[in-house]
């Protein structure tokens, strides 16, 4: 895995301007496993339920399912769970909770954004 991110980063660097269509190639269940582990853990659970723990119980197998689904193009993530929370103020603001499977996409991509900066 680090191999292609170095690649990436080589190619990147050497063409700033250019897009690049295929990360997904770059998101294989290593990768996953290494964001699944960066989560904090005892955070509430989404809109489907499921806690960190829930989700580690059967990890291997739900980290195949989500690398084949996103090489698929068929992974959609779901909707946060909306929540106010309180401010120092006496106001509320709202805050979104997203399923443990969704708050990956966002740590999925760190390793390829930590190399790039």
């Amino acid at each position: 895995m680090l191999d292609r991110l170095e690649r990436i980063t080589c190619r990147a660097t050497s063409h700033p301007h250019e897009a690049f269509n295929n990360v997904f190639t770059l998101l294989t269940a290593e990768l996953l496993w290494y964001a699944f582990r960066r989560l904090k853990r005892g955070k509430s659970p989404g809109v489907d339920g499921v806690t960190l723990e829930d989700y580690e119980e059967n990890l291997r197998d739900n980290l195949l399912d989500l690398q084949d689904r996103l090489h698929r193009g068929t992974y959609r993530p779901q909707p946060s769970l909306r929540r106010d929370i309180p401010k120092g103020n006496g106001k509320t603001r709202p805050l979104g909770i997203a399923t443990v499977e969704d708050k990956r996409p966002t740590y999925r991509s760190v390793p390829v954004n930590e190399r790039s900066s």
